[in-house]
């Protein structure tokens, strides 16, 4: 099948159309809502987002998560970048048949001045679970899971979500990160995306080309120059 797409595959595939997309975009519960003090934004554990996955696709979900930063900029920034990917298999074939991949980032937490240990990682793998558990529950939101939570509007996260959707703005925030991370000139991005996508800012990109300005970012010269010395 050439498109991921749940709105043509979940008839054949998962049996009644309706009442998948009813599982798919149920209201969170209040009860489970919760909100980050330092954003003010509201929030859900990622435990409860792999409870409805379950709930709506058995164990036929996976998830797996790649770092997308190299070790040595992480270390100098103290920020960890994981691209994370959905899959959702044929429940007949097991053949993977929805793709949905975000991304997710965490701050490493350390040790404080009082500590013998003073400036080194607590748990480097808690602080990649967190990176994980944010990109997984981005993924999630693209197919309508707690999209009423992490989508600006309902009716959008009742629609089936591909990597032409908009991005949010926690991939917004994200990517000013990068550029402001590897000394990146905004007027340089600014005239990147005018040039390659025709849009006059990041908020008005989709999944898809997020991507590729990652891609851009990274391979920059001031990057690349940054990962050289750091290597050093």
């Amino acid at each position: 099948m050439e498109e991921n797409s749940l709105a043509q595959y979940d008839e054949q595939a998962w049996g009644i159309n309706a009442e998948l997309r009813k599982r798919l975009s149920k209201r969170t519960p209040k009860v489970m809502v919760k909100k980050n003090p330092a954003t003010g934004f509201d929030y859900v554990e990622v435990g409860y987002v792999r409870r409805r996955l379950d709930e709506c696709f058995g164990l036929l979900w996976s998830e797996t998560a790649e770092m997308i930063v190299p070790w040595e900029i992480v270390a100098q920034f103290n920020q960890l970048s994981v691209k994370v990917r959905l899959e959702i298999r044929d429940p007949r074939s097991n053949l993977v048949v929805i793709v949905r991949e975000n991304y997710g980032g965490s701050e490493i937490k350390r040790y404080g001045e009082k500590h013998n240990r003073a400036g080194q990682p607590m748990d480097l793998s808690n602080d990649l679970k967190a990176a994980t558990a944010e990109g997984l529950k981005k993924c999630a939101s693209m197919l309508g899971i707690c999209a009423d939570i992490y989508e600006p509007k309902v009716e959008a996260a009742l629609a089936p979500k591909t990597e032409e959707s908009v991005i949010g703005a926690g991939e917004v925030i994200h990517l000013q990160q990068a550029i402001k991370r590897y000394g990146i000139p905004v007027e340089e991005g600014k005239a990147f995306l005018k040039e390659k996508f025709g849009k006059d800012a990041a908020a008005q990109l989709n999944v898809k080309e997020l991507g590729e300005v990652l891609d851009w970012i990274h391979k920059h010269p001031s990057a690349i120059k940054m990962r050289e010395a750091a290597a050093k």
